[in-house]
């Protein structure tokens, strides 16, 4: 919610408070909450095509603007495959994603569970895919070390998006979607605190808690 705030207030909402910009979307994360599990799940299904039409538009428009040079992305493996393979396995194999826990708190809703594992293992492989073009898109554009000191390194990739001297400053589609990705966290991971809140206190209407977590 905090990363939210900060980038609508840092490119476009300057003069707005930080309260302000967080409140708005807690309250329509609250309501959406409110309204359940499948509620959040069936906007999910509608926001998912809506995020992936906005992605390939970008890279498209990415790839005609002829932003990306690969030399950037040179050289490859300097240092060989081990410093890869360490930080695998010393930090990101076990960082605690706090969506792994959340989504066990949601298994037991499903109608079809055995789905789930197949279901979890594509949206795991899918999204790292994703994280992998975001990065070799921005590093190909930007270079290593703007992307390193960029707040927000996609933002800046899609402000370099210049096609035929009139398509520019198309920063509201990153910013569309960024409120929509961080939307449907927030929603999971507030209603994940709800339902657990609920089961410690043995609260039966569950989902009033909603209001003051939120």
């Amino acid at each position: 919610l905090r990363d939210i705030g900060e980038m609508l207030l840092t490119f476009a909402y300057p003069d707005t408070p930080l309260f302000i910009a967080n409140a708005l979307l807690i309250l329509v994360i609250i309501y959406t909450v409110r309204k359940g599990i499948e509620v959040i799940a069936r906007s999910g299904e509608i926001f998912f095509i809506i995020m992936y039409i906005l992605a390939i538009t970008g890279f498209i428009l990415i790839v005609c603007s002829g932003l990306i040079d690969i030399t950037n992305l040179q050289p490859v493996l300097e240092e060989g495959i081990f410093p890869p393979l360490k930080a695998v396995f010393t930090q990101i194999l076990y960082f605690p994603f706090s969506e792994a826990i959340v989504f066990t708190m949601i298994l037991p809703y499903l109608k079809n569970q055995k789905k789930a594992k197949v279901t979890m293992l594509c949206a795991s492989g899918l999204a790292g895919i994703n994280l992998t073009i975001t990065m070799l898109i921005n590093i190909s554009v930007l270079g290593v070390d703007l992307t390193e000191r960029s707040q927000f390194p996609l933002l800046s990739t899609i402000q370099s998006i210049q096609v035929a001297n009139f398509l520019e400053r198309l920063d509201v589609f990153f910013m569309i979607a960024l409120v929509t990705g961080g939307f449907f966290k927030i929603s999971v991971l507030l209603y994940a605190a709800v339902i657990g809140t609920a089961n410690l206190f043995k609260i039966k209407s569950s989902l009033r808690l909603s209001y003051p977590i939120g």
